[in-house]
């Protein structure tokens, strides 16, 4: 070991030969060196403030045994670096705007009691898995996080909890946050909204804060110029797959729509140039459906176009 300036440099013997394979073809694939490479991968670890106070910390151990006798289960102990990927804790800490050890110890003991909520929404909730080392100071990164700004939310949602940017993970990713937000007395992050619109008509599909999961409103508005000619005028619902929507009948957009010389079907009525709707997921799991609101909104709007500019 020579030391210059305010670096250290190592020499470090008796490496296998398969970690060194292992290093030289990660440092290629890079495009740096291999000595650079293992000081970038020291520094990642052990600039880590997280792994060093979960690592040090007689409080996480103090929860971790907490969590384990709640969920029944044991501790298994494992390096830090097992529970979560090093660089997540690191952007998830840098989102938090987590700089000091005591602001973990403090996010720890204020979110105590909602970590067994959010181990029970991961696999520690199903059977008798073990509780991994410092398993209780992640979900109380991931509780203080639920209780933070949208903007917080939003940026790990892409930078941690949903990086392939999958339907399934996002709306599990905030479902859990809601659930979490909820028990905290705090109002839901609403979920993304899908607008369309053409010179005739905008569709706009969301979910009020008091719809459950799964459930969404739409809200269907004409223009100054389609709202009078297709006033009264009952539209039929358009085939979407795995969708199905519905016309509040106490509303008065619920109407019978004629789909041949004989047969009638239910529709939705445009009323003072607007008609409200409610979608849902039709026999699939919400975060499985495949058809996605962006999807239904554009064949919703592409349908009520071609009823408008038949009648213009």
């Amino acid at each position: 070991m020579s030391k210059q300036n305010d670096t250290i440099d190592y020499t470090i013997r008796g490496n296998a030969m398969a970690v060194d394979k292992v290093i030289t073809q990660l440092a290629a694939a890079a495009g740096i060196p291999k000595s650079t490479f293992i000081r970038n991968k020291l520094e990642e670890i052990f600039q880590n403030r997280y792994d060093q106070y979960a690592a040090s910390s007689s409080l996480v151990a103090a929860y971790d045994e907490i969590l384990a006798r709640d969920l029944g289960t044991t501790i298994k102990q494992a390096p830090i670096d097992n529970a979560m990927a090093t660089p997540d804790k690191v952007v998830l800490c840098e989102i938090l705007n987590i700089k000091e050890d005591r602001q973990l110890e403090n996010i720890l003991i204020d979110n105590g009691k909602y970590i067994l909520q959010r181990a029970r929404q991961t696999m520690l909730g199903n059977g008798n898995v073990p509780v991994l080392t410092a398993n209780s100071l992640w979900f109380a990164l991931f509780c203080e996080l639920a209780g933070s700004e949208i903007s917080q939310i939003n940026l790990a949602e892409t930078k941690v909890f949903n990086k392939y940017n999958t339907n399934h993970g996002y709306y599990k990713y905030y479902e859990n946050i809601n659930a979490i937000r909820a028990n905290k007395g705090m109002k839901p992050v609403l979920l993304r909204e899908a607008n369309k619109e053409t010179s005739n008509c905008h569709v706009r599909i969301y979910k009020p804060e008091h719809y459950q999961f799964g459930a969404w409103h739409v809200e269907i508005t004409l223009s100054k110029k389609a709202g009078p000619i297709m006033e009264g005028i009952g539209i039929s619902f358009p085939e979407i797959k795995h969708r199905i929507l519905i016309a509040d009948k106490a509303s008065g957009y619920l109407t019978a729509v004629r789909c041949n010389d004989k047969d009638w079907e239910n529709g939705f009525l445009i009323k003072n140039g607007e008609s409200h709707l409610d979608l849902y997921s039709n026999g699939i799991a919400e975060e499985h459906n495949p058809t996605s609101i962006n999807e239904v909104a554009e064949v919703l709007v592409d349908h009520i176009n071609k009823c408008i500019s038949q009648r213009l």
